[in-house]
């Protein structure tokens, strides 16, 4: 990759994560509780989930998310505990802090754009809700205090705000929480340098259709318009096969955009796993001698 490249990371996997330590817990309780939160399931199905949670127990990986295609952990009607989720959250904002901290210092790449949360997303229940605005809010309140980072890099929270208002009206216990969002993401933004070294885009609550609609006006589509203007030199999305690569975020911007997948959930991320798709993606592009 040369100089100044855009990097799209979706970071897929937060909820199967939660769930997953959830049933983690449950199995270290005795199995008897596992298999009753397990209940409704097919008696296939549960037996290979409690197998996959029992291995991961075990050997503290989970072996079984390589080359998964059908992730049972995708079934919703197995309630996560909120504190499964604070937990899956915070740890998934400890990675982003350091990959923004990283590829500051590196120079071929200029924007980092990190798919936070989708606006549909704000439908979700409260508690799942507030989980992420408490993480994002504690993150962008972190940026915003760091001397360093605030004279190196350039945050912009990009997405659709009026959604969180449609979001406070509807559940009057997000409203605390939205208002404390919104002012970090003020203080986040103010003052950002002129000459960033890195700019960071952070998606949330972002919608692709209006993002579309804010580059169309009068009839005519600007691409000028666009939230993010910047066509992205590689997608990395984290979690798994057998799911969309781009998930909505960016549509046109990753239109001829290459990818590359991380197979473990992103909390389980290592920053090396990031750092070795962006090597590669540098390998891919540079000459071949003759």
């Amino acid at each position: 990759m040369s100089a100044s490249k855009h990097v799209l990371v979706v970071p897929d996997g937060n909820r199967r994560h939660a769930r997953r330590e959830y049933l983690a817990a449950l199995y270290r309780d005795s199995v008897r509780s596992l298999e009753a939160v397990l209940g409704d399931m097919q008696d296939d199905e549960r037996a290979r989930l409690i197998d996959r949670i029992r291995d991961y127990v075990e050997c503290g990986e989970d072996r079984a998310i390589r080359n998964l295609r059908n992730d049972l952990l995708d079934n919703s009607t197995i309630a996560i505990p909120s504190e499964f989720l604070q937990k899956s959250y915070e740890l998934g904002g400890i990675l982003v802090d350091s990959l923004v901290r990283t590829l500051q210092e590196d120079p071929d790449i200029g924007i980092l754009t990190v798919y936070g949360m989708q606006a549909s997303n704000l439908k979700r229940r409260r508690e799942e809700v507030e989980a992420f605005l408490n993480v994002e809010t504690h993150w962008q309140e972190r940026w915003s205090e760091d001397s360093v980072l605030r004279r190196e890099v350039r945050f912009r929270i990009v997405g659709d705000r009026t959604v969180l208002e449609v979001a406070r009206g509807q559940c009057p216990e997000l409203s605390v929480p939205i208002a404390r969002y919104l002012e970090s993401v003020e203080r986040v933004e103010r003052d950002a340098p002129q000459r960033p070294s890195l700019t960071v885009n952070i998606l949330a609550p972002y919608d692709y259709a209006w993002e579309l609609e804010q580059a169309t006006r009068g009839g005519r589509f600007d691409p000028a318009g666009l939230a993010v203007p910047e066509s992205v030199d590689l997608v990395i999305r984290t979690g798994g096969g057998g799911r969309s690569l781009a998930s909505g975020a960016l549509p046109l911007q990753t239109a001829f955009s290459p990818f590359d997948l991380i197979e473990p959930y992103f909390p389980d991320c290592a920053l090396k796993d990031f750092q070795g798709a962006i090597l590669g993606g540098r390998r891919d592009r540079e000459p071949r001698g003759q």
